[in-house]
């Protein structure tokens, strides 16, 4: 086998990532985390982890900010309702949606996405090194047609 040891380390890493997502997503029903900073100016990037959904947005903010991390517990996660930067109920499966700021003045796009969508996706991306496959030119082309069309529905359901 030709380039073992490589997708030993693959997986081992992906396996890691895996863990540590659960980890957060675990946390996520007893800690609100945040990660949040500004990047390119005045452009500022918001994560939140919270009852198992991770939230996020990027855009322009009205003063530089560093890079910082909080973690707190929020009276709020004690009743079962995520309360978003936009009030009750504003909880997506998967999906963008353009609600204006996301808690600190980042007026622009915000992704909604749930912690097991990733986990799955990490086992997945985590597998693929063993896979027989030799790629082709052809078969990147399918596969990203196939990518585009998958995010084009996800956006357009999220609109609806």
């Amino acid at each position: 086998m030709k380039y073992r040891k490589l997708r030993i380390a693959w997986s081992v890493m992906c396996g890691i990532l895996c863990l540590l997502l659960v980890a957060l997503w675990v946390r996520s029903y007893t800690y609100w985390d945040r990660f949040e900073g500004t990047s390119f100016g005045n452009n500022g990037l918001v994560a939140n982890s919270v009852r198992g959904i991770i939230f996020g947005g990027y855009g322009a903010t009205d003063a530089p900010r560093p890079w910082t991390w909080f973690s707190f517990t929020d009276p709020r996660l004690s009743d079962g309702v995520v309360y978003a930067d936009n009030g009750p109920n504003q909880r997506m499966v998967i999906g963008l949606n353009n609600l204006g700021p996301t808690g600190f003045d980042v007026g622009g796009q915000r992704a909604y996405m749930p912690h097991w969508f990733l986990v799955v996706a990490w086992l997945i991306l985590a597998g693929t090194g063993w896979l027989p496959f030799h790629y082709s030119l052809r078969t990147l082309l399918i596969t990203m047609t196939l990518i585009a069309v998958g995010l084009g529905l996800v956006v357009h359901a999220s609109r609806n």
